[in-house]
């Protein structure tokens, strides 16, 4: 296979990166029009003004800034989304992609509405939705279908939409359905495209569209897959395939290219046949279906309130059966000329469509300041961009400003460190700057990418406030997933929650409330549940928590929180619980459980002089 011709992750991010470029070189001539617009009519009113000595009186078809939340002199602004309903068809029931946006929508009061549980519920291993008589592993796009409607019928006019939901059942489902599948349901795929073509066809709709590019297997216990079947499946995308370009860029080409290697050899695999056959039919659907959303997306009317986002499942850096796929749906966006960036998660998505969605709902761009503690140009894992370039990336993304000028929030960033000697020295450092944030009012984020398996010193130091006295509630955002591009992602995004909160919205007890259970939520799976998920048996999970859990909830409540950013104003927690622990696939690698948080008046903090 031509190494040149494959299009690898970090290229992705490096091409998407020139595009955000261009973008932004583009936005800038339009500010510079308005600009010189806006200069020349102030011109005009100075002539009028003297002309007719100023016996005259009107009103601008503009307001001035003016001072309110979200930092000395942030202008008052409103939320487009105020008020509105958003219809969220999630990828499946995991707490990421369901509970998360629940927890942020009550974060910032505003109302989301989903299809009942049971319809978008996937099933691993045992257990299965019944619908007239046949059972299913995967959810029930007809029904998706039909609620997606009457939600259109109500009036309602902005949509989040797993893809992969509607048409396919979930993102498993994606990966193991053909066409035929789906005749369990009658004309499913039809009501669903229905359903879709009318949402993206109302010139009202505020439309996000979550789909993916499929990985390289099917998960383990799903319908009739195995876990050697998923292990098979595997090895046998992992062989690179013919490299596929021009007019031969082509679904019927795609897939006869499946079944062979860069050279044209047959690919062996122990694997059953029928089953084999049957994942390839569906990788074959799946890009049938993009080539169908794409092309309708491209011919909306609607195109300026639609966007659509693409992630790749199980992105690989070495070749793969991936490749021409990603090629393919490349070639789609461009030949259609449309503004996609492609993401190399899909877990995630529904956090990026989500508070893109806020962000675009706002008049005001966000300012924030960067700080490293540790080598900032140091590589990530299996990447060639450095921490910085990668944080810079995001905050493109993100439409954040990284000036460090009348900044809404500062990142401290802890980069991977082998030595233990710097290891102490870097987060005894980064401790100190978060306190010193503290007595200045900054409200700060934490990105924490220290290999939580060997290095738990950050996290010692902010989660044990018997020992350090180190208060967390100031923090507004917090991750140490082990992908960075995940972990700044998750806390650059609960930190733009809490700031579209300061800049957009009256001070409401519910909100802060639930903002404090969203940020338990974090600091529990973050900081006592990673570190144990790989290591503890799933029936003991539970019990191993508890010495993290009551950690974090003693230093909770012994914290104040920010409660207004302009005005400065904190409050406290006087009650806390965590309970109803659950593992929604049967396995240990998401968790679910409920908080209970109850508020109070700020408390006097100490805060300690060293971290030493």
């Amino acid at each position: 296979m031509n190494s040149d011709n494959h299009v690898s992750p970090d290229q992705l991010r490096i091409d998407r990166r020139r595009e955000e470029m261009k973008l932004q070189r583009e936005l800038r001539k339009i500010q510079k029009r308005k600009f010189y617009k806006f200069l020349l009519c102030l011109v005009l009113f100075v002539l009028v003004f003297f002309l007719y000595g100023g016996d005259f009186s009107f009103s601008l078809p503009f307001s001035f800034p003016t001072k309110g939340k979200g930092g000395k002199g942030a202008e008052v602004v409103s939320s487009q989304i105020e008020g509105k309903v958003i219809a969220y068809v999630p990828m499946d029931d995991r707490p990421i992609h369901k509970d998360m946006i629940n927890d942020y929508a009550n974060a910032l009061q505003l109302k989301v509405e989903m299809p009942d549980t049971k319809f978008i519920k996937t099933h691993l291993g045992t257990g299965g939705n019944s619908y007239t008589g046949y059972q299913t592993s995967y959810g029930n796009p007809l029904q998706i279908s039909s609620w997606l409607l009457e939600m259109e019928e109500d009036g309602c006019d902005y949509y989040v939409i797993s893809l992969d939901q509607l048409f396919s059942g979930g993102l498993v489902g994606s990966s193991y359905l053909s066409d035929k599948d789906l005749n369990v349901y009658g004309k499913t795929i039809y009501n669903a495209k229905n359903a879709f073509e009318k949402i993206i066809k109302n010139q009202e709709n505020h439309v996000y569209l979550i789909d993916s590019i499929m990985g390289d297997h099917v998960e383990a216990g799903f319908m009739d897959i195995t876990e050697q079947d998923a292990s098979l499946l595997t090895q046998y995308s992992a062989v690179a395939r013919p490299t596929l370009s021009g007019s031969k860029l082509t679904v019927s080409k795609i897939y006869d290219a499946y079944s062979s290697d860069s050279n044209g050899n047959s690919i062996s695999t122990e694997l059953d046949s029928t089953k084999l056959k049957k994942y390839l039919d569906a990788r074959k659907r799946k890009l049938k279906n993009t080539q169908y959303v794409v092309e309708k997306v491209a011919k909306s009317k609607n195109l300026s309130n639609i966007h659509l986002y693409y992630g790749i499942e199980n992105a690989s850096s070495t070749p793969g059966i991936q490749d021409n796929d990603i090629s393919f749906v490349r070639g789609l966006i461009k030949e259609n000329k449309l503004d996609v960036i492609f993401r190399e998660q899909v877990s995630s998505l529904s956090e990026v469509a989500f508070l893109d969605m806020l962000l675009d709902s706002i008049p005001r761009q966000m300012h924030v300041k960067t700080t490293y503690f540790g080598d900032k140009d140091q590589k990530l894992p299996s990447s060639s961009l450095t921490y910085e370039q990668a944080l810079d990336d995001l905050y493109s993304d993100l439409d954040l400003l990284n000036d460090g000028k009348n900044i809404d929030f500062e990142v401290l960033v802890y980069p991977r460190e082998e030595d233990p000697e710097r290891r102490e020295g870097a987060s005894q450092d980064l401790i100190s700057h978060y306190l010193k944030n503290i007595q200045k009012k900054i409200p700060t984020i934490i990105i924490n990418h220290a290999d939580y398996t060997s290095d738990t010193v950050l996290i010692d130091y902010l989660r044990d406030y018997s020992q350090y006295q180190v208060p967390m509630g100031y923090l507004i955002g917090y991750s140490n997933h082990d992908s960075f591009y995940q972990n700044a992602r998750l806390s650059l995004t609960e930190g733009v929650l809490r700031t579209f909160y300061f800049i957009s919205m009256e001070n409401q007890s519910d909100c802060d409330r639930d903002f404090m259970k969203l940020m338990m939520k974090t600091y529990v799976e973050n900081m006592a549940y990673l570190p144990i998920q790989k290591t503890v048996p799933l029936n003991q999970m539970e019990g191993s928590l508890s010495t993290g859990v009551q950690m974090i909830q003693n230093n909770m409540l012994s914290s104040n929180f920010i409660t207004s950013r302009d005005d400065y104003q904190e409050k406290s927690m006087k009650t806390m619980s965590i309970y109803n622990y659950s593992f929604p696939w049967n396995r240990s690698n998401e968790i679910r459980f409920d908080v209970s948080v109850t508020l109070d008046d700020a408390k006097e903090i100490e805060l300690p002089k060293e971290t030493k």
